[in-house]
């Protein structure tokens, strides 16, 4: 199913006026359901008092906004119909880059998040006793 997306057929086609294949319509969905979830980060966020957590959040929220912002700008383009910038090359290196900046979150998670988390909460229990 997709082994196509990786033929130079596929990648490099000239791009047709609208959202007729499949793998567009998928790539709309995901751009949309990664700005539903940058949403949700947001309004999450203004309840956060936790300063740690705060900027956790904050990271997946620009991570869904900007990989779904220029997921739709590449729709917007292919529905548009112009050339080469339009190419499903594009938004595969889109999505790309946006894996390679959610694994460095899932790193920053797992080096130090624990830690920065843990001093967090010895700072306020200090506070709360003094």
């Amino acid at each position: 199913m997709f082994r196509h997306l990786f033929t130079s057929e596929y990648m490099f086609a000239p791009s047709f006026v609208g959202l007729h294949s499949i793998s567009d319509k998928l790539f709309l969905a995901l751009a949309l359901i990664l700005l539903a979830i940058a949403i949700f980060f947001v309004v999450t966020i203004k309840n956060i008092k936790n300063p740690i957590q705060k900027n956790l959040y904050s990271r997946w929220q620009n991570l869904g906004f900007t990989i779904s912002i220029l997921v739709l700008i590449w729709i917007f383009l292919r529905y548009e119909g112009i050339a080469q910038i339009s190419d499903h090359w594009i938004v595969l290196v889109i999505y790309l880059i946006g894996l390679i900046w959610a694994g460095s979150i899932i790193r920053y998670v797992l080096n130090q998040y624990k830690p920065k988390m843990d001093a967090y909460k010895g700072e306020q229990l200090k506070k709360k006793y003094m």
